[in-house]
């Protein structure tokens, strides 16, 4: 049996590449993702094939592709897995792949988004710093820090699933005198919704 190439990585001209057919119909180049291609680049490699005639394909990557191309960066990295193969097997691996690489996909939890704001902050950061670069609103980023420095909010999110800001919000009233009366009002009304909240 022939052995496939090993995987190698190359900084390609991101519109020298050919843009795979995808399950994703639309893009979403939204400006912050693109502005964070603009700043940092991108940080995960796209996946790719090699054409017979030389060319490069994209398998994993389209979105990141064309928010490089937005973002008039000049490389971008490229994971070169294997020749391009066209048979009805292949497409229907590429369909599979692509479905599972875009819904198995798991976002940061706020725990871990509150984390990051945290450790940001520890590191000397402002929250204006912050923001910039990591394009969060910076009322989320204050509302974040003041999770991080309670006891009681991120029980409120783990337990009881109070967003960041709503958290805050329980954070604040904690060292209240009356916080034995408020809180469990805050936690009954959160599932009710932002306007039954607001009102507690």
């Amino acid at each position: 049996t022939a052995q496939r190439p090993a995987p190698e990585v190359q900084y390609l001209d991101p519109r020298s590449l050919l843009i795979d057919s995808n399950i994703r119909e639309d893009l979403q180049l939204d400006p912050d993702f693109v502005a964070s291609i603009a700043e940092l680049g991108v940080l995960v490699p796209i996946v790719a094939v090699r054409l017979a005639d030389g060319g490069i394909r994209v398998r994993f990557g389209n979105r990141r592709t064309a928010a490089t191309v937005k973002a008039t960066r000049p490389t971008v990295p490229v994971v070169v897995v294997a020749d391009e193969a066209t048979d009805k097997a292949s497409e229907i691996e590429r369909i599979v792949s692509q479905y599972a690489e875009n819904t198995r996909r798991a976002g940061l939890t706020l725990s871990e988004e509150v984390g990051v704001v945290s450790a940001l902050f520890d590191l000397g950061m402002s929250a204006a710093k912050i923001a910039r670069r990591t394009k969060m609103p910076r009322p989320r980023i204050e509302a974040a820090k003041t999770v991080a420095g309670s006891n009681l909010a991120p029980t409120g999110m783990a337990v009881h699933g109070l967003d960041i800001e709503q958290a805050a919000a329980l954070a604040e009233s904690e060292g209240d005198p009356g916080a034995r009366d408020v809180v469990p009002r805050l936690v009954e009304s959160a599932p009710q919704g932002p306007r039954r909240f607001d009102h507690e």
